[in-house]
């Protein structure tokens, strides 16, 4: 997935919004740290929300376009989730 413009822009703002209130230390929060090591755990949690409450629901599951979305988001945390895990 390539980032556009307008995702990036938000990703800067919300950025400095954090950095605005208080500048995190980025050594706490790169690659090997225990702050990315609980953003992976969260990561596979919302994965296996997604898998076992989402895709699985009847609503979802009736609706062509809802499944379609559900799975879409289901592939994309995965793959967020493994994009963290490479970074531990």
């Amino acid at each position: 997935m390539e980032i556009d413009d307008e995702l990036e822009n938000h990703r800067l703002e919300t950025l400095n919004e954090h950095e605005f209130v208080r500048r995190p230390d980025k050594a706490n929060h790169g690659p090997g740290t225990m702050n990315m090591a609980q953003a992976a755990m969260i990561a596979e949690v919302c994965a296996a929300n997604l898998d076992t409450y989402v895709l699985q629901s009847y609503s979802v599951l009736i609706d062509p376009e809802l499944y379609r979305l559900a799975t879409i988001a289901s592939e994309a945390v995965g793959e967020l989730n493994s994009a963290i895990q490479d970074r531990l």
